[in-house]
Formats: C-alpha cells, structure tokens, sequence
C-alpha cells in the first residue's frame, strides 16, 4: 500500500494521500490490505474516478497543447485496433 499512498500524493500533489481515495482502493485489496492487484487497481479507479482525475485533467491539458485531442483520438483508435487484432 505504500506504493498507492505514493501514487496518490503524487497525483493529487499533496503531502499526504486522500484517506477516501486510500479506504477506496484497500476495499479491492488482498493479503490483509497489502497487496493490491493491477485488476483490483481497476476496479477501484472506475468505481471511484476521482482517485485519478487529476492525471486525467493533465493528460487532457497535454494533448489540447501538444497535437490536439483530434489527433489523439485517432492515436488512441490506432492503438484499440492493433490492441484488438
């Protein structure tokens, strides 16, 4: 769980992580509350997306400067379809 507790200060830039957002992600976690799954990351983030919109307002914020969301679009289409195939 450190490594979450990292993540999550480092996204939202404080100095100590949301206690919601910490409760929310041990819900999906194994092992007593230690060990958390790519998969249980997942879930936790599309049940509770504001435990990353901050990197997501920061990914928008970079693709409307760089490119433009237009172009990211058809990226994004690009690598869904070679993901597919």
């Amino acid at each position: 769980m450190e490594e979450c507790d990292a993540l999550l200060r480092m996204i939202h830039n404080t100095e100590k992580a949301d206690r919601n957002c910490m409760y929310s992600i041990q819900s999906y976690c194994q092992e007593g509350g230690m060990v958390i799954s790519f998969e249980g990351l997942f879930k936790a983030i599309e049940k509770y997306p504001y435990i990353i919109k901050p990197a997501l307002n920061f990914q928008s914020i970079i693709r409307k400067k760089f490119l433009g969301e237009d172009v990211w679009v058809q990226i994004s289409k690009q690598g869904e379809k070679s993901l597919s195939s």
